[in-house]
């Protein structure tokens, strides 16, 4: 995917996600992991749609994903919010 059409998909995501339009959001999410699965930023934006979704499967794995790609204290901090909000209080998270 070129730069300009996945800052095009990222800005509609953004602008539906800030308007609550969180499945809109996270197709467009999803359109740039189908062009470039080694986003990791993305991934960890799809787990925050699929948390406030109180989806916390999906948003475990997608959390997971982005840290696998890269080691990111964000990304480690949206994972202990899936934890947090499960009261998975005890599950230690491997850095």
């Amino acid at each position: 995917m070129d730069t300009l059409l996945r800052k095009e998909y990222l800005d509609k995501a953004f602008l539906l996600h800030n308007a609550g339009m969180i499945d809109e959001a996270k197709n467009f999410y999803k359109k740039i992991i189908s062009e470039n699965s080694d986003d990791a930023e993305i991934y960890n934006l799809i787990a925050i749609c699929e948390l406030q979704k109180k989806d916390f499967e999906s948003a475990e794995f997608y959390a997971k994903k982005a840290i696998e790609l890269r080691n990111n204290q964000y990304f480690y901090e949206i994972l202990a919010q899936i934890y947090f909000q499960q009261e998975r209080y005890n599950e230690e998270i491997e850095v």
